[in-house]
């Protein structure tokens, strides 16, 4: 798992800005879009 942190934070610094905000609202849309989904079932 640590090690798989590390490859994380590696990669993280060879992402272009637009791959970061692509990850980070992915990241933040997920559990969003499962909350709503669960919630108009």
């Amino acid at each position: 798992m640590k090690s798989f942190l590390s490859s994380l934070q590696r990669d993280w610094a060879s992402w272009s800005p637009v791959e970061r905000f692509v990850a980070v609202g992915f990241v933040t849309a997920a559990p969003i879009a499962s909350l709503a989904f669960l919630l108009t079932l």
